[in-house]
């Protein structure tokens, strides 16, 4: 079985630095899933690299929060903007 240090000799820095570029621009675009996935595959090449696991932090807490948002808008999506029309009034 390959430790995390077998692995990492497998991979080139250039290869490694492409990966998470990737991975970086697939979360900018609002693509966390895809973005966790490529950053979890680096996090095995190489866990104690602090860049790639504040990466998946921040993949799983963009997520959450796109949940959380996409709830709150389903739960009041009737009264969503009714604050506005009572304030007119």
């Amino acid at each position: 079985m390959k430790t995390s240090r077998d692995l990492s000799s497998d991979w080139s820095l250039d290869e490694l630095y492409y990966i998470a570029e990737r991975a970086y621009a697939l979360y900018l675009q609002g693509c966390w899933e895809q973005a966790s996935i490529l950053f979890a595959g680096l996090h095995a090449i190489a866990p104690q690299d602090a860049y790639v696991q504040r990466a998946l932090a921040a993949c799983a807490q963009a997520r959450e929060t796109n949940k959380r948002v996409h709830n709150f808008e389903l739960t009041h999506s009737d009264n969503l903007f009714g604050w506005q029309q009572s304030a007119r009034k």
